[in-house]
């Protein structure tokens, strides 16, 4: 009886890779990050699985994994859509205005638009938007008035964590749902 191999595409050995490699870089990660605390702690092993399974320990601190995580997710979704797309058309609008008008390489002047483009950006995050108050690169801080209100009492986990699941906004509500707005009040939508 033959054993017959399956042959893969060229797409499904992509995907693998990609996925090895990130897992790749995580293990590669997390080892140096071990290293660092085998030689700066006194208690190494303590560290390190207080590192693994710390966040996890309580309601609090995994509340505070997932209102750390809202900030960044609703902000990344929304920048990258409203100013990808701006800095997108303007990245492929100005190599082809210089290959009509210039008749340059398109390859050439595209790459130059992207060295632009990222230094305008890394520009921006270390200057522009920094808070110089602070000894590092930090932002100020939203006031009282900004603030989301809570989902889980005793955690920071607010509304935000369903804007950029969807659902809200599109009449996902569903009946009975009490927020948490602080000070032991609720609210619902």
């Amino acid at each position: 009886m033959s054993r017959q191999t399956k042959v893969r595409t060229p797409k499904e050995i992509e995907q693998i890779f990609n996925v090895l490699r990130v897992i790749v870089a995580i293990v590669i990660a997390m080892l140096f990050a071990f290293l660092v605390v085998l030689f700066v702690s006194e208690e190494p092993l303590d560290s390190i699985s207080k590192f693994i399974f710390g966040p996890f320990a309580t309601m609090r601190r995994f509340g505070e994994i997932i209102s750390k995580m809202i900030p960044l997710l609703f902000t990344g979704v929304a920048v990258c859509c409203l100013l990808g797309g701006l800095f997108g058309m303007a990245a492929c609008f100005i190599p082809a205005i210089m290959y009509v008008k210039c008749n340059s390489k398109p390859i050439v002047s595209s790459l130059m638009v992207n060295y632009v483009c990222m230094y305008l950006a890394v520009g921006l995050i270390n200057h522009a938007m920094r808070d110089n108050s602070a000894g590092y690169n930090a932002y100020a801080t939203f006031d009282k008035t900004a603030v989301l209100p809570k989902l889980v009492r005793g955690t920071d986990i607010h509304l935000g964590l369903r804007y950029p699941s969807g659902t809200a906004g599109t009449g996902e509500h569903h009946p009975g749902d009490h927020y948490y707005a602080g000070g032991g009040r609720t609210f619902s939508l």
